[in-house]
């Protein structure tokens, strides 16, 4: 039997077709330092123009694991959205794919599942309760993906990966990951070998 059957739907969609950002000569090459603070794996990334920022999202999208969530924050327009939409492309998303401001959560068919939150206008976290949101963010299948995941930062997964966005100014936007437990961590080491192979 071959190892395939343990390959979530996520990574097998990309199982022949990975890259690293070193050996492809459109590839974005990303400034990339790495470190630990509380306990925490952390990475920094900038990016330099919106594709840069596509292409970093990519990148994750082609290594991310079945049951990850991702919590994204930063100022409106700082490119939340972006970086979800090119993930999803990634993963075989072929629909629109925009932030769900008013309806508050989409669901996305890809290679597995993914879900799409966006918190900025839920005020309490009964709200939360209301729409499901643990329901799907403990669940093991798919990936979860939450913006403005800091509003109620004390409800998110134990397990998952943070990525704060700066606006440096122009096209510039920082990129800080700090992942919380281990499927999230692993995720980050792989993404930090592709970004910053010198770590």
């Amino acid at each position: 039997m071959s190892g395939e059957e343990n390959i979530s739907p996520c990574r097998f969609f990309f199982a022949e077709k990975r890259v690293s950002c070193y050996n492809v000569s459109n590839c974005f090459v990303f400034s990339g330092t790495t470190g630990n603070k509380r306990g925490q794996s952390m990475l920094t990334c900038i990016t330099h123009s919106p594709e840069e920022t596509a292409h970093l999202a990519g990148t994750i999208g082609k290594i991310i694991h079945e049951g990850t969530v991702i919590c994204l924050d930063g100022e409106l327009g700082v490119g939340k959205t972006l970086f979800v939409r090119a993930l999803a492309r990634t993963l075989g998303v072929e629909s629109d794919v925009t932030s769900p401001t008013f309806n508050l959560m989409n669901i996305y068919e890809a290679a597995c599942p993914i879900v799409h939150f966006d918190l900025y206008r839920i005020e309490s976290e009964e709200e939360l309760e209301d729409i499901g949101f643990y329901e799907y963010a403990e669940a093991t299948e798919g990936i979860v993906l939450i913006e403005w995941a800091e509003k109620f930062i004390d409800a998110m997964p134990a397990d998952r990966l943070q990525v704060n966005i700066a606006d440096l100014g122009g096209e510039e936007r920082q990129f800080t990951f700090a992942a919380e437990g281990e499927l999230s961590t692993a995720l980050l080491e792989e993404l930090s070998d592709i970004v910053d192979p010198e770590h």
